[in-house]
């Protein structure tokens, strides 16, 4: 499955997303800090409280959050292409039905110290409802990492 970037692009989400510039590879390479997630659902927004990390590569991505009341998180892993209005994630990730594959339209709108990206979904009960994330550089500005690293096939 394959969610369209240009579904939710409306004017609505536009205050959301801001006036932020695509990103290239090379500028969305880093570590990020989830710091606000709102969902917007019949024309009302929710904050959720959550906490999440997403790191990117060249051409890697990855991103994990803890389980609340657990000591155990959900992630996801693979690679993304940047486009030119949008990213897609082609990801594998633990979701509540178990291991998952699929594939994501991500809209990114580049902020000074990071990023706001948007999803749309089309399959509730509700009708459509579109996620926004908002993303902080982790440790201010881009650094090079030291002593680890995130290769197909290596370790961290």
């Amino acid at each position: 499955m394959v969610l369209h970037a240009q579904d939710f692009a409306s004017a609505d989400d536009k205050d959301m997303l801001g006036k932020g510039k695509m990103l290239t590879a090379k500028q969305l390479q880093g570590a990020y800090n989830m710091s606000r997630m709102v969902v917007r659902s019949m024309g009302k927004d929710s904050v959720i409280e959550q906490q999440q990390m997403k790191i990117f590569t060249d051409r890697y991505m990855m991103y994990v959050h803890p389980l609340t009341g657990d000591s155990l998180g959900e992630f996801g892993i693979g690679t993304y292409k940047v486009m030119p209005d949008k990213i897609v994630e082609y990801v594998f990730f633990r979701g509540s039905s178990g291991a998952v594959n699929d594939s994501f339209e991500v809209k990114i709108s580049g902020r000074q110290d990071g990023f706001v990206q948007a999803l749309m979904f089309k399959d509730d009960q509700s009708g459509p409802w579109t996620l926004f994330e908002e993303y902080k550089r982790a440790g201010g500005k881009k650094k090079q990492p030291h002593g680890w690293c995130l290769e197909a096939g290596g370790t961290v």
